[in-house]
């Protein structure tokens, strides 16, 4: 996603001598004449030695804090500000830019103010607090509309944009995203423009309008490459891949993703190199051609974990775990999977570090405001204490009695203060006890689950295996009596695998520990191979079965594997309960501006519920009643963990039957599924 800060060159190993700080300060006028050179040094360096900018400006703020030189303190809190933040160092700058911004309102210096305001936004934004960094945007666009600072504005308003979109508001982010376009295209700056077209195309692509999103991500690419801005060129064919394969143009997607790669691997920018073999891995899978998705992904992994970069990392490996399942190498599958639940919980662990974070941050802010406030009050008092001191005897009289009230005023502040800080650490040792507490049970769960996978799943496994490879050899020996024992035992070992798969979906599922991994798919190629998979079981039970799924009926967004395993079980549970008889999947798109929906109802003509039977088919471990479990088996599972998986993902199962003849459920889907991520 492109911020309009500016476009920072790697620094150069650049080694120059910094002068000390001298230790007795000379006459005023050599002082500051030696801040202003600390000042313009750090400056200097600042695109090819940051660290040397850093080192500059560190000195010359110690100088101007001796000298209680408001100005130059402002000016050099901006400079090591801006320095930090060169190197990625968010955290560290902030409070430079906080400092800045305190000092330039002191001095009223209204320009100053909306810069320091900016900055700390931006800072803000990368660190993740979005709600702060809206605030200080939002200050900082009035302050340079009233100073008719055209460029300025639009920067301004392209940072709200991005502070929308992180909030996934695309509507409110559009709006900030066309006001700024408006300004830059008058102002000129061709390399700006690009970058808020791509963040316009971005948004409409959210909000699934995709004809709209290609127009401008196409102009931004034709820009970009008529001012030769490479990484622009990247960004937008990333985003046009992005677009085509919503749209179902796999092939066109495949070379838009190809040329961005070339490109960010000639830029040295390694996130891009990932989230670009990301994509590349997704739109081979949905071609089909597994073994380049692999590959594909494995690279993003290797790249992945050389920068740290977690999300990404943590969407590899789902989408690898996916292919493995896909290429029948299930214990793979696991272990891939298991690190992308590794990923995730770092993921969701930082998020509430960072949700802590800011709590404390805004504390602080809003304490300092009232520090500031009211040493504003008290040098006003003392302001009119010294302007009155010749007057009579009276007014020093009135004088002191607003001094009692000022400071009974303080006193309460103060004590109100303190109970505030007393309520905030009980809060805060609260949350820390109740955080220690999930942790180790999260914990304890997921040894548990582990532990079941290796001690239960492997064995039965190798059960399964070992039964199909005896099946076979009985077979060629014609040992009748042997097949039928060695067919009950990959039976039975098939029944309790799908019990243990159940048991241990099902308490990912209570534990949080069930995440989503959303891709586009076409809905007509999930359909064909759900229908392929459950043929078998139709066909044992002597069902026909009818399936009604138009062929242009397009593609939806959503976590394809687990879709898949719900349609299944839905159907899986027709043809255990209709034999003889007629199994139908009528698939059907509820387009509406609000809400398109993707509809899945199955239908059978099988034995039918009660309303009391219906009311227990969605409770765990449970069945209609007890002679259907002795009649037609199964764990009680299915339906519970269908229902959990398309809740998930803003989805709902249903039911309805009547006793004897006839049932149908039906999978209702938001056609797609939206999962909260953290800006990159």
């Amino acid at each position: 996603m492109l911020l309009s800060v500016g476009w920072l060159a790697p620094p150069s190993p650049t080694v120059a001598q910094v002068p000390p700080v001298p230790h007795e300060v000379g006459p005023s006028g050599e002082v500051e004449e030696q801040i202003d050179t600390f000042l313009r040094l750090s400056e200097q360096n600042r695109s090819k030695n940051p660290e040397l900018a850093i080192s500059y400006a560190e000195r010359g703020l110690e100088l101007a804090n001796r000298q209680e030189d408001s100005v130059r303190i402002a000016a050099l809190s901006m400079q090591l500000g801006h320095a930090l933040a060169d190197r990625g160092k968010q955290n560290a700058a902030l409070p430079s830019y906080l400092q800045a911004l305190e000092k330039y309102r002191e001095l009223d210096d209204f320009l100053g103010t909306t810069e320091a305001l900016n900055a700390a936004g931006v800072a803000y934004y990368y660190m993740g607090f979005l709600h702060l960094s809206l605030e200080f945007h939002l200050e900082a666009l009035a302050g340079r509309e009233q100073l008719a600072l055209e460029d300025e504005t639009a920067k301004s308003l392209n940072n709200i944009g991005l502070v929308y979109f992180g909030n996934r508001d695309y509507v409110e982010a559009v709006a900030f995203y066309e006001r700024a376009l408006a300004l830059k295209r008058k102002i000129g700056d061709q390399e700006s423009v690009t970058k808020t077209l791509s963040n316009l195309g971005y948004a409409h692509f959210q909000l699934e309008e995709y004809d709209v999103a290609l127009r401008y991500q196409t102009e931004a690419l034709e820009l970009s490459e008529s001012i030769g801005f490479d990484r622009g060129i990247a960004y937008a064919l990333n985003l046009i891949g992005d677009i085509e394969r919503a749209m179902g143009k796999s092939q066109a997607a495949l070379a838009a993703y190809r040329r961005s790669l070339s490109l960010y691997r000639q830029d040295g920018d390694q996130r891009g190199v990932v989230m670009v073999l990301n994509n590349l891995g997704a739109v081979h899978r949905d071609l089909g051609d597994l073994q380049a998705a692999s590959k594909f992904l494995l690279e993003a992994t290797l790249f992945g974990r050389e920068i740290g970069a977690k999300l990404q990392l943590r969407d590899a490996f789902d989408l690898l775990a996916a292919v493995r399942v896909e290429q029948g190498d299930f214990a793979q599958a696991l272990e891939v999977y298991k690190r992308s639940v590794a990923y995730n919980d770092e993921v969701l662990g930082e998020e509430s570090q960072r949700q802590l974070a800011e709590m404390q941050v805004r504390y602080e802010s809003e304490r300092r405001a009232q520090e500031i406030e009211l040493l504003r009050r008290d040098n006003a008092i003392q302001e009119i204490e010294i302007r009155r001191g010749g007057q009579l005897r009276t007014a020093l009289a009135v004088g002191l009695v607003l001094a009692a009230m000022i400071a009974a005023l303080l006193w309460v502040l103060f004590r109100q203060n303190q109970q505030a800080n007393a309520q905030l650490a009980a809060k805060k040792e609260e949350a820390e006890t109740a955080r220690a507490a999930a942790l180790e049970a999260n914990e304890a769960k997921s040894l548990f689950l582990a532990n079941m996978s290796h001690e239960l799943r492997t064995p039965l496994t190798a059960i399964i295996g070992y039964s199909d490879l005896l099946i076979e050899d009985a077979e060629a020996a014609g040992a009748a009596q042997t097949l039928r024992d060695l067919q009950n035992i990959r039976g039975s070992g098939k029944h309790l695998m799908t019990l243990i798969n159940g048991v241990l979906d099902l308490s990912k599922i209570e534990a949080g520990k069930m995440t989503l991994s959303t891709t586009t798919f076409k809905i007509p190629a999930l359909v064909e191979s759900v229908i392929n998979t459950i043929q078998p079981q139709a066909d044992k039970s002597r069902n026909q079965l009818v399936v009604d799924c138009p062929e242009d009926i397009g593609s939806m967004h959503a976590d394809e594997t687990k879709v898949r395993q719900t349609l299944f079980n839905l159907l899986s549970n027709a043809c255990k309960f209709c034999r003889d008889g007629e199994v139908a999947l009528v698939v059907e798109r509820r387009d509406s501006l609000d809400d398109p929906r993707v509809v899945f109802t199955v239908h059978d003509t099988g034995i039918g519920m009660s309303p009391e039977q219906l009311e227990r088919a969605f409770i765990e471990f449970e069945q209609a009643d007890s002679s259907t479990q002795r009649q037609f088996g199964g764990t009680g599972l299915g339906l519970p963990i269908s229902r959990k998986f398309a809740r998930m993902m803003g989805g709902e199962v249903s039911a309805t039957s009547s006793l004897g003849e006839r049932s149908s459920f039906v999978l209702d889907m938001p056609a797609r599924v939206e999962i909260p991520r953290l800006v990159s």
